[in-house]
């Protein structure tokens, strides 16, 4: 019975038949297309890899040969063999991958020719080099052999091009077939049974064949790596990032590190720091030009630190117009770069010795005389330039004639050498000069050259002759000379000289004969001890020159003289020489002792007299501190006038005997040179106001007007010591008003001049007294002088206001000038420099003045007055209670120290001279062994010490303030409250 299948059916089978039998026939040719692809591709990156090497291997075939040749070491030959054989066979092996493909046959034949072209150029190159290292060099460099490499480069880069386009229509196709693939297995995935079986087929039938291909590409893998990890350069990939990916085993060599620790990092870590910039530029520029290779030399820095010169070689590797990797070469060019640099070193030194000899220097052919080379000083001796003797011989350019230049070249050829013979050259100017040459036979280039080397002796011909004549002058005048003179030969061992020559000064000077002289030494011949001659020397090395030493010899009678001597060590000859002079000062020494015995007594007399002012003035300001605060409290109290009057005279008795003392105490630091300017800003308004203020009162009382002007012109505040100034101004107008019996004294001041921060002004004190005689005039300065001998007995004074203010002035740069008419007055003028100054808020020392006497309110204020003397005691517990104060009184340091131990103080006023324990040493306890606040007391320093630094020695010693005796209570009281801050009463002056 037959089965009727419909129509439709069958059509659906047909078509999943065809479809089938298509799918699979479209199927089957995609795979084998595949598989054929594959095996193209492996043989063309293979291909790839050997035209890489073919290029890497020209290149270390050169740089062999060029370490040979540069080196001379035959070590590098076997590295050279080895290169060739390994080129050859890479050539070979290429031709062999290629020999199907018709557009790489030509390419491949004339790489043959070129690269035997090459290895002939270098071999012959080699031969070359055992002749002449530099004419290697030079046929290395050549632009045939420029060429052939050029070619060589081009052949490859072609090469490459060709595979590499083939290796992309490759991939291209094997896709292609692959999606076709894809494509059939699509359509046929929806239809029956059998499709799906027949499908599975084939994809066991592909696995089958794709791992047949795996193991081939496994194979090729493992052929490939083993030459990446035996390649005798650092290889490795890395992103277009520059990190790495993949390295072989050479960069541990290179670098210290294993290939695992760079992996991920990037390349620049081992470049040196000076480098990396400029490595980064370069690189930016290849990615961002798109250059397929670069070659680049740099430093790197290894695992250990140490420094590296590299060769890299990068090739980029692009798919389409992105970047994908990078491939890197490495070699090691550190060794050749070392030599490089020898080299050019070298050369360098030796350009710089030839250039820079003192010696003038020419390279001379030996067969036909043309000069090769010259020096600089060539040029300076003989006149001529480079330009001048190229393609010349010295004959040439009449240096020599012909003779000579035969003589001179049949000895070297002879001998080999000339050493230090004379001879006479024409310079270019026609100018004759006379030399000592040397030359020497030598071989440049394998051509005989003459090295020659002058020196201009024809100024020391000259000198010769002059110094026989000089010579014979010099013996007259050693001979006669009135200084005594010996020349002595200096030993080498240490010893003291022999002499070779003494004049007859030198005779008459130790009454000795010459004849006893020569070949002896001064200690030989008892002139001098040997001692004294090593005290000349210095660290064991004796002075070359000695001026003016000063020594005791012997005459040889055994006389002691004093000399000075002087010497000047010489070399004549190659041996040292010692000249020496010997001046007798044994009177001018003995003169000198007795100016010294007597300068020392001066000295002394000065300083006991000093002294004894000093003391003089402390034990006169003792019981005066008494007399004047008597006075003063004295005066506090119910008096009638004849008491007033009696008390006024004790007052002004007092008061002259303390001016005298200052006054004495002022012309002693003077005289010993003790006068300190200061320079500070001051009120000079103020000072001329004070002057007047303290005199004005004593003018009253002798019915003399007493004035002072002072001009528009003087500013307000200046810089200089206002003290002195004072002190000159108060001595000058005091004299005036102490010799005026009516009239007027007058002060005046203005500006004289003014520069840039300085003022100058002109004082001038005029008075209507008694006037001075003409002939007088210049004794009036001089000390304890005065005008009249009269005068001292009708007006008083010890006559040293006027030499102190003279002093003074003189001091700070000015004089004093006086004009006089005897019977009509005087006039004192002067002007001294200050600087100038824009300070706006400096002190009123007038208004400071009356504020110090003002009255001082001393209530609460408990103090510890250290005194011995009793009668200063009482006055001063007077003064202080009166003004309110609580006042505990003690004769010594000790007791100082006792009672501010028991109770607490304001203030210590310190007496400084007290029995047991005196005030420096009680105050030095106080503020070193004391605890605070005890220890940090105010201490005020009542002294009768005047003299200068009396105030900075009681400062040195931790006290607070000094206060000299005698003093005036407002002045002790207004210290007493600057230092434990007290306020001062405002109350006026009554």
């Amino acid at each position: 019975m037959l089965i009727r299948v419909p129509r439709n059916v069958v059509f659906i089978f047909l078509l999943t038949c065809i479809a089938i039998g298509s799918a699979a026939y479209y199927s089957y040719k995609n795979i084998e297309l595949t598989s054929r692809s594959g095996k193209l591709v492996s043989t063309t990156k293979e291909t790839l890899f050997l035209i890489e090497g073919v290029q890497s291997q020209t290149t270390n075939l050169e740089e062999t040969a060029k370490q040979v040749i540069l080196t001379g070491n035959n070590d590098f030959l076997d590295d050279y063999d080895s290169t060739q054989q390994q080129l050859t066979q890479s050539v070979a092996s290429l031709k062999e991958l290629i020999k199907d493909n018709p557009a790489q046959e030509k390419n491949i034949r004339s790489l043959e020719l070129h690269v035997r072209k090459e290895s002939k150029i270098v071999d012959s190159a080699l031969l070359i080099r055992a002749f002449s290292a530099a004419n290697a060099r030079i046929f290395l460099a050549t632009g045939n052999r420029k060429d052939n490499i050029e070619e060589i480069n081009a052949l490859l880069a072609n090469m490459k091009e060709i595979e590499n386009n083939l290796l992309i229509y490759m991939e291209e196709e094997n896709s292609k077939a692959t999606y076709k693939s894809v494509q059939a297995i699509i359509l046929s995935a929806g239809v029956a049974f059998m499709l799906i079986l027949w499908l599975l087929y084939l994809l066991n039938s592909d696995i089958s064949k794709r791992k047949k291909a795996e193991r081939l590409a496994l194979e090729n893998e493992k052929k490939y790596r083993s030459i990446f990890e035996h390649v005798g350069d650092v290889v490795y990939t890395s992103d277009f990032k520059g990190y790495c990916k993949i390295l072989n085993p050479r960069v541990t060599e290179l670098t210290g590190y294993l290939p695992e620790e760079l992996i991920g990092k990037h390349f620049s870590t081992l470049i040196a720091p000076g480098w990396l910039e400029e490595v980064r530029q370069h690189y930016f520029y290849q990615f961002k030009n798109k250059v397929d290779s670069t070659l680049k030399e740099f430093q790197i820095i290894t695992k250990t630190g140490k420094i590296k010169w590299v060769e890299q070689k990068a090739v980029m590797i692009r798919d389409g117009d992105w970047v994908s990797e990078f491939q890197c070469t490495v070699r090691d060019i550190t060794e050749r770069k070392t030599m490089e640099s020898a080299l050019v070193h070298s050369n360098n030194k030796f350009q710089n010795i030839f250039n820079s000899s003192p010696f003038a220097i020419a390279l001379i052919q030996l067969e036909n005389g043309i000069i090769q080379d010259i020096n600089d000083e060539f040029t300076s001796m003989f006149g001529f330039t480079k330009d001048d003797v190229k393609g010349q011989s010295t004959v040439d350019l009449a240096i020599l004639t012909e003779d000579e230049r035969t003589k001179m070249v049949d000895y070297v050829k002879t001998h080999g050498s000339t050493k230090n013979r004379e001879h006479s050259y024409r310079t270019k100017s026609g100018a004759i000069i006379t030399c000592i040459y040397s030359n020497i036979l030598i071989e440049v280039d394998g051509v005989p050259n003459i090295l020659v080397m002058f020196s201009n002796i024809t100024e020391l011909k000259r000198l010769e002759g002059a110094l026989a004549e000089s010579n014979k002058k010099f013996l007259t005048i050693f001979s006669s000379s009135l200084q005594a003179v010996s020349v002595c030969e200096n030993s080498t061992d240490g010893k003291p000289g022999i002499l070779t020559e003494v004049n007859t000064a030198f005779c008459e000077l130790f009454k000795i004969k010459k004849s006893e002289t020569i070949g002896r030494s001064l200690p030989e011949l008892g002139l001098i001890a040997e001692t004294d001659m090593r005290g000349m020397s210095s660290g064991g090395t004796a002075k070359k020159i000695v001026v003016n030493h000063e020594i005791t010899m012997a005459r040889k009678t055994g006389e002691k003289i004093t000399c000075l001597i002087s010497f000047n060590e010489v070399e004549l000859s190659g041996k040292s020489y010692r000249i020496t002079l010997f001046n007798d000062i044994t009177e001018r020494k003995k003169l000198e002792n007795e100016l010294v015995y007597a300068k020392n007594k001066a000295e002394e007399s000065t300083r006991t007299k000093e002294l004894f002012v000093a003391n003089m003035s402390h034990e006169i300001r003792t019981p005066m501190t008494g007399i004047i605060g008597l006075s003063e409290l004295l005066g506090q109290t119910q008096l009638n006038s004849e008491q007033q009057e009696y008390l006024d005279g004790i007052r002004h008795s007092s008061e002259s005997l303390l001016t005298i003392i200052n006054e004495i105490l002022d012309i002693s630091k003077i005289n010993a040179g003790k006068i300190i300017f200061e320079k500070i800003p001051f009120n000079i308004h103020s000072i001329i106001k004070h002057v007047a203020f303290t005199l004005e009162p004593r003018a009253k009382a002798k019915g003399v007007t007493f004035k002072f002007t002072i001009d528009k012109s003087v500013p307000e505040k200046v810089v200089g010591d206002s003290v002195r100034l004072s002190q000159i101004l108060w001595n000058l107008a005091g004299n005036a008003l102490k010799f005026t019996e009516q009239g007027f004294v007058e002060v005046t001041v203005k500006k004289q001049s003014e520069e840039n921060d300085k003022v100058r002004l002109l004082f001038a004190i005029k008075d209507t007294g008694i006037g001075i005689d003409n002939n007088r005039i210049s004794d009036i300065f001089e000390e304890f002088t005065q005008a009249e001998t009269t005068t001292s007995r009708k007006y008083g004074g010890t006559g040293l206001g006027l030499t102190i203010a003279n002093k003074l002035v003189e001091m700070q740069g000015g004089k004093i000038t006086v004009e006089s008419i005897p019977g009509a007055g005087s006039t004192f003028t002067f002007s001294l420099e200050y600087g100038n100054t824009s300070q706006a808020n400096l002190p009123d020392i007038t208004n400071e003045k009356l504020l110090s006497e003002s009255p001082v309110d001393l209530a609460g204020i408990s103090i510890l007055l250290a005194e011995d003397n009793k009668v200063n005691q009482g006055v001063c517990r007077k003064i202080l209670t009166g003004r309110g104060a609580k006042v505990d009184i003690v004769d010594d340091g000790k007791k100082v120290i006792e009672n501010l131990n028991a109770n607490m103080y304001d203030i210590i006023l310190m007496d400084i001279q007290m029995p047991e324990m005196d005030g420096y040493e009680a105050t030095n306890f106080i503020r070193s062994k004391m605890q605070l606040p005890k220890s940090g007391i105010p201490i005020l320093a009542l002294t009768a010490f005047a003299m200068e630094g009396e105030n900075e020695k009681c400062l040195n010693a931790g006290m607070n303030g000094y206060v000299s005796k005698p003093f005036k209570s407002s002045e002790l009281c207004a210290k007493i409250v600057q230092f434990t801050g007290k306020k001062k009463q405002t109350a006026p002056i009554i």
